[in-house]
């Protein structure tokens, strides 16, 4: 009876660390900032796409953050804490950066390491204890972390600045382009802009 408790404890476990990742996974892998795109203008977004974009970040930057320092400080044995706190932040840059560039590959990355440190868990059965996981969490240097939270919110908004709305200002007349009409690259697969 016991072995079937423990089997039923870390089956629920298991289902709330992957919802937690999937969360985590999807609201990470894509650009938050929703764009209007048409032929007749540059891109644009709405004040209540700004607003929602200016409230969520902060939040959800904290969120992943917060998830990954936990999952990543609870297999890293070999790790300290500013090295742990690099990696979660890392991994949060490199998928935002690639949610503006490239959203297939922001999604392998968004979700592989989740992924990586759900199996070690699972199949290595590598957590640190308790006892660790106390000690690097206390040691890990919050000063720092609301920096990079800060640092993370400002790359996300450099990354929409640069990649989705900067290239609508960017104007490349080809021969024969009727007057008005440009080339440009609105995003990852490039676009048509108008220029007045």
């Amino acid at each position: 009876m016991a072995a079937l408790l423990d089997v039923a404890v870390l089956g629920i476990g298991l289902a709330v660390m992957a919802t937690v990742l999937w969360v985590v996974y999807r609201t990470m892998d894509h650009a938050r900032l929703p764009v209007i795109r048409s032929e007749a203008h540059p891109p644009r977004a709405t004040w209540a796409g700004v607003a929602r974009y200016v409230l969520l970040t902060p939040v959800l930057v904290s969120f992943w953050l917060f998830v990954l320092l936990l999952l990543i400080t609870a297999v890293a044995r070999e790790r300290n804490p500013e090295q742990i706190l690099a990696a979660a932040c890392a991994v949060i840059a490199g998928a935002r950066l690639l949610a503006h560039v490239r959203t297939e590959i922001s999604q392998e990355l968004a979700k592989t390491i989740p992924i990586v440190i759900l199996g070690v868990i699972l199949i290595g059965g590598q957590l640190v204890g308790v006892e660790g996981f106390e000690r690097t969490i206390d040691a890990i240097p919050w000063d720092r972390v609301n920096a990079y939270w800060l640092g993370l919110i400002i790359w996300d908004l450099l990354g929409h600045v640069a990649v989705v709305l900067v290239p609508a200002a960017v104007v490349v007349r080809t021969p024969g382009t009727p007057r008005g009409a440009c080339v440009g690259s609105s995003h990852a697969g490039g676009g048509i802009g108008y220029s007045g």
